[in-house]
């Protein structure tokens, strides 16, 4: 009996010993599944980033291998562009592990599903790629920001012509020397007469192609003059930028600075002021500071028959003449001094039947450019300016010795003569252009790239924007292809789910 006892709890504990290894098996079975599961999803969160980076970096390719291929022109291009590469968001691979761009995920576990936007707040060409990396069932987001870096189309940009000399009407060639292309749109017959006067032997005529033989007079010995060539039709003379309105400024404490014997004075502009008479006699000096920044001066005589106005301090000065100005002996404004920091404005006359006129005789230096609504200006004896001239008036003399080098001398409504020994270095744009006696003219664009500001080349561009040859550059949001480039903005991050 105890025999058959021992061996019924032998089997017992065999049997709790079976069971114990049973569960044992099944829980590390259940443990190294779970581990794999988990593994597994780890690995498919992982791979999940991977594919989203991946995808972001196909998007961004994409983006610079169609700009590369199909340069655009204009932001509007731009923007199209992004729309048409958000229409196919999906990067997947097919069965070979070949990428395909899809509108909509197939059937693929594995694939990106990717978006280009526009970052207006950013930059207002900085643009965010955002991808999503999906594998299996697991997902997660990367973005980067991108800038699309390009400069402006400077396209037709306004540029005088090659020429020393270019009217709409005469050009006079009597006496003097001339050493530069000139060029004219008339066909009347004798629009371009040539007498005494020397071309240089690399100087072109520029006529309509349509003008007649006739359009050249010239006496028969003149065998030495070139044939005409066809003018460029972009060569049409631009329009004159409107005069400004005058500003109304605050009165001067002292409105009156007459300067007499060998006095000096020094204005201290804190802010731009309105005087009623300036004048300078017997070598005085006026010194005017604008200290660091731009000032102007409204004045309604500006007379130097003998003094000198100097300019201190790095702003820029623009002076407003409402009446008269005069300026003679050996005066000079701004001598030696930088163009750019000054331009003055001659007003116009309030007689509709009788310009005013401007002279600078003497030895008169002005370092500057002038701009006169409506008077003809005579430079005569060795007065000159080194600048431009712009004037809605009927002439622009030029005699003595003046000698003169400018960007341009700006006629549009009038006759430019040059005679004496009237000197330029530069360009003209007349209606009409004569030169006689020991005058000389020279083409040179040396000045071409520095006088700017509102009395200049660049003014022109900024009127002339619709009339051909005075364009101004492609308006803004033109692209210039070559200039085109992709430019990381940020690093890559992670968008939380």
């Amino acid at each position: 009996m105890k025999q058959a006892n021992e061996s019924g709890y032998t089997l017992i504990s065999v049997l709790l010993v079976f069971l114990l290894f049973t569960i044992l098996g099944v829980s590390l079975t259940s443990m190294s599944l779970s581990s794999v599961t988990a593994s597994k999803t780890e690995q498919n969160h992982q791979s999940a980033f991977y594919i989203a980076e991946a995808g972001l970096n196909y998007k961004y390719h994409n983006i610079k291998h169609e700009l590369e291929n199909n340069p655009i022109n204009s932001i509007d291009e731009w923007e199209q562009l992004i729309d048409d590469i958000n229409v196919k968001p999906i990067v997947s691979f097919d069965d070979e592990d070949k990428l395909n761009h899809l509108q909509l995920p197939g059937s693929d576990e594995v694939y990106a599903d990717t978006h280009a936007q526009r970052l207006p707040a950013v930059s207002e060409h900085a643009f965010e790629i955002i991808s999503t990396g999906h594998q299996d069932e697991q997902s997660r987001t990367v973005k980067q920001i991108f800038t699309l870096n390009f400069n402006e189309d400077q396209g037709d940009k306004y540029e005088l012509p090659p020429v020393v000399a270019l009217t709409n009407g005469k050009l006079n060639i009597i006496g003097g020397h001339v050493i530069g292309n000139i060029a004219t749109h008339s066909t009347e017959p004798g629009s371009v007469e040539f007498n005494y006067a020397t071309l240089d032997k690399e100087s072109k005529i520029y006529v309509p192609s349509d003008a007649p033989e006739s359009v050249i007079k010239k006496t028969d010995y003149r065998n030495d003059l070139p044939n005409p060539n066809p003018i460029d039709e972009s060569w049409i003379i631009p329009e004159l930028p409107d005069f400004p309105d005058i500003p109304q400024l605050q009165a001067s404490t002292e409105e009156n600075i007459i300067l007499s014997g060998n006095d000096t004075k020094e204005i201290i502009l804190d802010k731009s002021l309105s005087f009623n008479n300036i004048s300078l006699s017997a070598d005085t000096s006026l010194t005017i500071n604008t200290g660091s920044t731009d000032k102007e001066i409204v004045v309604n005589n500006l007379n130097i028959p003998q003094g000198h106005i100097k300019l201190e301090g790095t702003g820029d000065l623009t002076i407003y003449v409402t009446n008269e100005l005069t300026v003679s002996g050996s005066s000079t404004i701004n001598e030696y001094g930088d163009i750019n920091q000054l331009n003055i404005y001659l007003q116009g006359s309030t007689n509709n039947n009788q310009q005013k006129s401007f002279t600078a005789a003497g030895d008169v230096e002005i370092y500057g450019s002038l701009y006169a609504e409506d008077a003809n200006i005579t430079l005569n004896g060795s007065g000159n300016i080194q600048g431009n001239i712009f004037t809605g008036g009927q002439e622009l003399n030029v005699g003595g010795y003046s000698t003169n080098n400018t960007q341009l001398f700006f006629v549009p409504y009038g006759e430019v003569d040059f005679f004496g020994s009237g000197n330029l270095h530069g360009r003209i744009i007349s209606n009409t252009f004569s030169i006689s006696g020991g005058g000389k003219v020279v083409f040179d664009d040396n000045l071409d790239n520095y006088i700017t500001g509102p009395i200049s080349i660049e003014a022109l561009e900024e009127y002339n924007e619709d009339i051909g040859g005075g364009e101004l550059p492609f308006p803004s949001g033109d692209i210039d292809p070559d200039s085109l480039e992709l430019k990381k903005e940020s690093s890559l991050t992670e968008v939380d789910d």
